[in-house]
């Protein structure tokens, strides 16, 4: 099974919603503004007193190491170590968060905007894209293709080891893989990964009985004409 959507975008006068600087489309008209807060900024404030504890490390006294060379004892004094926690006070700076405010519009402009989609599925190899019919929108300017986005859906069974039950599964594939490698009522040998699955070409999705009764829905279901 396979679907191909096509999006059609029409120029037309449109109303959206903007910061004011970043209105998009030609012959921009503004219909309404406010002030509104757009993002907070850190500023400093002032300075205040902070008590923290730091760890020291001191000398505590020694100790007598002795060692054997040439068959001699030798000792010698060794200082010893200790830490503690030493209470300490510094000046930090303290911060302060401020709205910054930006002006927000509502506005017209003509611009190219997703108009509708048609879509055409099949359940065989051969594909084809709709027929696609490109009309006139304002200003005179033509409808154009926005994107072509198409998917390539295989269902298979696969006999249970046990019970012999036939189990449902599925793969999104490509174009290619679609008219070449899966060929209606043929059988398929997968190799297969620790849990069972067929281990799939690059690009290709595994879907699983339920995912794959989904997704047949999908495909089979009316398709949308418009957004």
């Amino acid at each position: 099974m396979w679907q191909r959507i096509v999006t059609i975008e029409r120029y037309q006068k449109i109303r959206q919603e903007a910061w004011k600087g970043e209105e998009r489309g030609s012959r921009v008209r503004i219909l309404q503004k406010k002030r509104k807060i757009r993002r907070y900024e850190s500023r400093k404030v002032g300075k205040k007193k902070e008590v923290y504890w730091e760890i020291v490390r001191y000398r505590k006294g020694s100790r007598k190491e002795c060692s054997e060379r040439d068959g001699k004892t030798i000792c010698q004094s060794v200082p010893r170590y200790a830490e503690k926690r030493v209470k300490k006070k510094r000046r930090i700076d303290t911060f302060k968060e401020f709205p910054v405010y930006d002006t927000w519009v509502i506005y017209e402009s003509y611009q190219y905007y997703k108009w509708k989609k048609i879509q055409t599925r099949g359940r065989k190899q051969k594909l084809h894209s709709p027929e696609v019919s490109l009309e006139i929108g304002a200003k005179g300017k033509p409808d154009r293709i926005g994107g072509i986005h198409s998917e390539y859906l295989v269902i298979l069974h696969k006999k249970h080891r046990q019970s012999s039950q036939l189990i449902k599964f599925a793969i999104l594939t490509n174009a290619k893989n679609y008219q070449s490698k899966y060929q209606l009522g043929q059988e398929i040998q997968f190799l297969s990964d620790k849990n069972g699955r067929p281990i799939l070409d690059y690009g290709e999705t595994f879907l699983d009985s339920k995912q794959a009764s989904q997704k047949e829905k999908e495909f089979t279901e009316s398709a949308p004409n418009s957004l």
